[in-house]
C-alpha cells in the first residue's frame, strides 16, 4: 500500500538545490557520481587530503538512503522516494527555522523502481569504496525490489522529479553491483538492460 507524505519523518541526507525538500533520484545519483569519482581518482583524494571529507559526505548520503528503506528480512517492504513537497517548498521564501513541516515522506511500496536502483547503485558504490556490509546488503535488496517494480499503480512512480525511463537505472545499478560482488547475475543484466536504452 502507496502511504503518500506520510508521518514519518527521515533525519539526514541532503537539501536539493538550496531547497529544504530531499528527492531521491537526484540525490542518489549524486551520491553515486561523487563515490565514482572517488573510485577512479583515489590517490587525489588521497594526495588532497580530502579523502576523509569525502568518507562524510558518503556515509551521510548511505545512512540516509538506508533509514529511507525498510527491510523486511531481506526484501524491501517500502522505501521514501522523497522528503518534503517539491511544490510547497517553492511556494515558500523565508528563513529555514521558519518554514515548518512541508509534508513528510512520500512512502512506496511498489513502484518507484527508478529510485530503489539509484538507492541501490549509490550504496553499492559505497561499499566497494569503504566496504561497510550493511551497503552492499541494502544495494542487494534495493536492486531485487527495483527489478520487480518497474512502475506504479498510481502514475506518479518518482514523485517530483520524473523518470523518462527504467532500464538504464536498472543497468546503473547492476555495473555497480558487479562491481562489487563479481556476480556474473548482475553483468548481465547490466548488459541486458543497456541493449533496451
Amino acid at each position: 500500500v502507496n502511504t503518500p507524505y506520510g508521518a514519518l519523518d527521515l533525519s539526514g541526507g541532503f537539501h536539493d538545490a538550496g531547497d529544504h525538500a530531499k528527492f531521491g533520484l537526484p540525490g542518489a545519483y549524486s551520491a553515486t557520481v561523487l563515490g565514482w569519482s572517488y573510485y577512479e581518482f583515489k590517490e587525489a583524494f588521497d594526495g588532497l587530503g580530502v579523502t576523509a571529507h569525502y568518507k562524510t559526505i558518503n556515509d551521510y548520503f548511505a545512512d540516509f538512503f538506508r533509514k529511507a528503506t525498510v527491510l523486511s528480512g531481506d526484501k524491501v517492504s517500502k522505501i521514501c522516494i522523497q522528503k518534503g513537497l517539491g511544490d510547497t517548498d517553492h511556494a515558500y521564501w523565508g528563513a529555514p527555522e521558519k518554514q515548518g513541516d512541508r509534508g513528510g515522506c512520500d512512502w512506496r511500496s511498489n513502484g518507484a523502481g527508478e529510485i530503489a536502483a539509484e538507492y541501490a547503485a549509490a550504496l553499492a558504490v559505497s561499499y566497494v569504496n569503504f566496504g561497510n556490509k550493511e551497503d552492499l546488503k541494502y544495494a542487494k535488496a534495493l536492486y531485487n525490489y527495483a527489478k520487480a517494480n518497474p512502475s506504479c499503480s498510481n502514475g506518479d512512480c518518482t514523485g517530483f522529479y520524473k523518470s523518462d525511463s527504467f532500464n538504464d537505472d536498472l543497468a546503473w545499478a547492476a555495473g555497480w553491483l558487479y562491481i562489487a560482488t563479481k556476480d556474473g547475475g548482475y553483468k548481465n543484466d547490466c548488459q541486458a538492460n543497456q541493449q533496451k536504452i
